[in-house]
């Protein structure tokens, strides 16, 4: 059985999502927005026994599943193509998937700077975007910036997100967000560098700088394929599985798991 969650049912939520990275970006939504926002919409599965086995979120028509063993798949690919979606992201035990899920093993590796470079405390988000959109490529897409600033703006006050942004003699020149976050875990994501600051440590200090403030989590993080696997391995990550990304056109999506 799935059913819409109200606010009384968001513990019970995030209870099933910890430890799990795509539960993580499930109950992070929740604990910014709530159940009863109008924005975010949030479903549970359950066995006939009432056990949790599967949970789904869904914010401007982005979709992420979260599924254990005892999931009703069937049930959970009509669901999705009955309330639709604009994109989705699951879990996939293949290779060939959209990219990997890495987590952090805790062991990472000092990040060497050179030149007087410090972390503002609270970068301009439109300074951020704008660096954002200067590293686009097929893989990495930015919102609108309407879009973005407002999402971003709620998920950092409500402390379900953090920023990282380094600079130089006023200018940024690298970022790094814990994009989704709970009490348990976090997911990084959005690493950027202007392109013409790479090669000089500055991301791998935006990670380290993000890792030393989520002590005591599980970090994870998406990583599309073919890119920077090395980077990261450097930083103590380590593979956990695979992760897969699908239309609202792709409704019998785990058909991709083995």
């Amino acid at each position: 059985m799935i059913r819409f969650l109200g606010k009384e049912q968001i513990p019970q939520l995030c209870r099933f999502c910890s430890g799990d990275p795509f539960g993580c970006r499930i109950a992070s939504l929740a604990l910014a927005y709530g159940a009863d926002s109008g924005f975010a919409e949030f479903w549970l599965q359950t066995t006939e026994s009432g056990q949790a086995c599967g949970a789904v979120s869904r914010l401007n028509g982005a979709v992420t599943v979260q599924i254990s063993s005892a999931a009703d798949q069937e049930e959970l690919e009509e669901f999705l193509s009955h309330i639709g979606y604009g994109t989705a992201l699951w879990e996939s035990s293949l290779r060939e998937s959209a990219g990997e899920v890495m987590e952090w093993d805790g062991k990472g590796v000092a990040a060497r700077i050179a030149g007087e470079f410090f972390f503002s405390e609270a970068p301009a988000l439109s300074q951020v975007y704008d660096l954002l959109k200067q590293c686009e490529d097929e893989s990495f897409r930015v919102p609108e910036f309407d879009a973005f600033y407002v999402d971003t703006s709620h998920r950092l006050r409500h402390r379900t997100a953090r920023l990282a942004a380094l600079e130089h003699k006023g200018r940024l020149l690298a970022c790094g967000f814990s994009l989704w976050e709970t009490p348990d875990s976090a997911v990084l994501g959005a690493i950027a560098v202007t392109p013409q600051s790479r090669g000089r440590g500055l991301g791998s200090a935006v990670v380290l700088h993000l890792l030393e403030q989520l002590e005591g989590k599980r970090v994870y993080l998406f990583r599309s394929n073919g890119k920077n696997e090395k980077f990261y391995q450097r930083l103590g990550f380590t593979h956990r599985t695979y992760f897969k990304e699908g239309t609202g056109t792709d409704v019998r999506i785990f058909s991709h798991r083995s």
